[in-house]
């Protein structure tokens, strides 16, 4: 069996990160990317259940070197959307996004096989938005030189 590409150990590192997070047994952690939660064939979210859902998105590979095979740069944003509800308030909402910022530090490092993820500045927090549930999305900059 072959190595893993760079794509899957950038993935991988980013997800056990994120399985770390304190919040995480408390709120069911749902990827847009799958895998769902246990025993959950689709997901549709109960207006009285807390989650979160992580999507990781790369942006484009930048050559930042002259040499072919010098690394090269693999940007991306990790987005946390923090789903209370409504009945528990935006302010504990807030407070949970908060503490996933705190969980994503300016500069940690997560790797996986030799893969170095690295946050790139203070995650940003946007507004609540409000629906069947409260959302605050966290914006999390990511790099990885590969």
């Amino acid at each position: 069996m072959s190595a893993p590409t760079i794509e899957t150990k950038i993935s991988e590192a980013i997800r056990a990160r994120v399985a770390t997070l304190p919040m995480a047994s408390t709120y069911e952690i749902v990827w847009t990317d799958g895998p769902l939660p246990a025993g959950k064939q689709t997901y549709t979210p109960d207006p009285l259940t807390r989650y979160l859902r992580v999507t990781w998105t790369p942006n484009q590979t930048q050559r930042q070197f002259i040499g072919s095979n010098d690394p090269h740069r693999r940007p991306g944003v990790l987005q946390i959307d923090v789903f209370g509800t409504v009945s528990q308030g935006s302010a504990r909402a807030i407070e949970v996004a908060g503490q996933v910022a705190q969980h994503f530090y300016t500069d940690l490092a997560m790797v996986f096989m030799g893969a170095r993820v690295r946050v790139m500045k203070a995650p940003s927090i946007g507004p609540v938005f409000v629906d069947t549930h409260l959302q605050v999305p966290v914006l999390i900059e990511l790099e990885t030189y590969a």
